[in-house]
């Protein structure tokens, strides 16, 4: 072995090994010290958290569209019996030009007459915001 040159700062191979080793293991410690802080444990949950999230959003998005689907299917539906309504108010009309709105009603919806008393219909008829009513008072 070589004598070492005085204050050059030469290390022999083991001490060398030695500095290697704590060096390795100094790294070593400060990885795992970035790893504590970063925890990634808690990024794993938090990213399981947020995709249930999404998850969740995603099936209420899909079933809010399927509702405003079914809703645009029910206005589709009253807009067209409300004109079945209609014209057949207008042709009842046309037929019977003096009658009455109970006449009326009797003809379109003779389910709703009272059985036990002929001349009344529904209640339900008479309520001031009545598609039929607002109809016949056009």
């Amino acid at each position: 072995m070589a004598a070492q040159k005085p204050g050059r700062g030469y290390l022999s191979n083991s001490d060398h090994k030695a500095v290697s080793r704590r060096v390795s293991l100094w790294r070593l410690d400060r990885l795992g010290e970035s790893l504590r802080s970063l925890n990634i444990g808690r990024v794993i949950d938090q990213l399981e958290e947020d995709q249930e999230l999404a998850d969740n959003l995603e099936h209420i998005n899909q079933e809010n569209e399927q509702l405003n689907s079914f809703n645009e299917i029910k206005r589709e539906a009253e807009a067209l019996c409300m004109l079945e309504v209609r014209s057949h108010l207008f042709d009842f009309l046309d037929s019977h030009p003096s009658s009455t709105y109970e006449e009326w009603i009797k003809k379109l919806h003779p389910e709703n007459v009272n059985q036990k008393h002929p001349h009344l219909i529904d209640h339900r008829f008479y309520v001031e915001d009545s598609d039929h009513r607002r109809l016949w008072n056009i």
